[in-house]
């Protein structure tokens, strides 16, 4: 058997399937704003339904049918759908939420160390 046609069986395998309970699904961190609740809408099959129709109704004049907008999003978006979307109010919100606290940590003092400023990258200074 040839490399080629040995890659050609190999490609033609079908794919492998688990079982829907083992399958987990991506958390995606959301700020809660007006806007980017809509990724909710888009991503999580769990959104309640007062906010669906919520959007359905500002939508209304823009997507008449937001519901196949959302559907061919999510076509494109396979990776990534479904997924739990969790809202959080504030950075502060967010740094608190299980899963993400462990991996935040204080940034030590560093003695000398002047804040950031734009005269550190002045145009101006340099072109005189």
């Amino acid at each position: 058997m040839s490399v080629r046609s040995a890659k050609r069986k190999a490609s033609t395998k079908a794919p492998v399937t688990r079982h829907p309970s083992l399958v987990t699904r991506p958390v995606v961190v959301v700020e809660d704003d007006p806007f980017p609740r809509l990724i909710q809408l888009i991503l999580d099959p769990q959104t309640p339904a007062a906010r669906v129709a919520a959007f359905n109704h500002f939508f209304a004049h823009e997507e008449p049918d937001l519901a196949d907008w959302c559907a061919r999003l999510r076509k494109r978006l396979k990776r990534l759908h479904p997924a739990e979307v969790r809202l959080v109010a504030d950075q502060q919100a967010l740094l608190e939420r299980e899963g993400i606290a462990k991996f935040t940590a204080g940034i030590e003092e560093i003695p000398g160390l002047r804040v950031w400023t734009d005269d550190f990258n002045n145009l101006f200074q340099i072109l005189k």
